[in-house]
């Protein structure tokens, strides 16, 4: 075995590579995340075995308990970590009350989503012909003190509202450039 002509063409090899790869220029890459999908919405996001004052701080709608507290998303970049995502997390129950570590769970979550903001999702029939668009109101619940939140284009029978947390009333009516049309029957709508 001749030890010195494989040291050779090992050096060798390395050498060529080397050398290509001081010829080519750094690579460029750029990514289109609106390119072939659709939106995400914002409000759709939550973490894992998140504590009150994080919850509180991100203003979270979703708080999970269980799997793994390394799951990653990002929807603006569509990045994640699915490489290190896969595995079961046993947390040990740490107290001799059964059910405490659900209970201390539920509590924190509780507490954090105490002030925090929701989104009031509404949906209508679109009844009219000619309409520009419509018109979208609230209320706090008991009252008749509406107000307008928000208009939609024509065709449109959907808006979203992001809302603090209560109890709401809402009504929706179509418009165009010389009239609006009777408001809609009003739904009471609980934001938690």
């Amino acid at each position: 075995m001749n030890c010195g002509s494989s040291l050779q063409a090992t050096i060798l090899s390395f050498l060529v590579c080397a050398a290509a790869l001081a010829q080519n220029p750094a690579a460029s890459v750029t990514v289109d995340a609106n390119a072939n999908r659709r939106p995400i919405d914002p409000r759709v996001y939550g973490i894992a075995y998140g504590a009150t004052a994080q919850l509180s701080d991100l203003n979270v709608p979703l708080n999970r308990y269980g799997g793994n507290n390394t799951s990653r998303y990002n929807w603006q970049l569509n990045a994640d970590n699915r490489g290190q995502d896969w595995y079961f997390e046993s947390i040990p129950e740490t107290s001799s009350t059964p059910g405490e570590r659900g209970n201390t769970f539920i509590s924190q979550t509780q507490a954090a989503a105490s002030g925090g903001k929701g989104s009031a999702k509404l949906n209508w029939t679109d009844n009219s012909t000619n309409e520009t668009g419509f018109q979208i109101e609230r209320a706090p619940s008991g009252s008749t003190s509406f107000v307008l939140v928000g208009t939609v284009g024509a065709n449109v029978n959907a808006f979203t509202h992001s809302v603090s947390r209560g109890n709401y009333l809402y009504r929706v009516r179509a418009f165009n450039a010389s009239s609006v049309s009777a408001y809609s029957n009003t739904v009471s709508v609980r934001v938690r």
